[in-house]
């Protein structure tokens, strides 16, 4: 198997196990009522800021574009 071809096969392999994660993130996220993705359950962040459903999401939201961002810059520099 050629390193291209090892490549892409990693990619798609990560590809099938994050549509599963995200399956299962948007299940669990469908059971939480809309009005506590912005309430203050108590959870800070290092700085003491109050940390919501939806600012953790908005972080996983970047963190994922970001990880795709260098596995497609790895992927064209080779």
């Amino acid at each position: 198997m050629s390193k291209e071809e090892t490549i892409q096969g990693l990619i798609d392999a990560r590809g099938k196990i994050m549509e599963l994660a995200h399956h299962d993130l948007i299940a669990f996220l469908e059971k939480i009522p809309a009005r506590d993705f912005e309430k203050d359950f108590g959870v800070r962040s290092p700085r003491g800021k109050v940390v919501t459903i939806s600012d953790w999401l908005q972080t996983e939201i970047e963190d994922e574009q970001t990880h795709a961002e260098q596995i497609r810059r790895w992927v064209e520099t080779g």
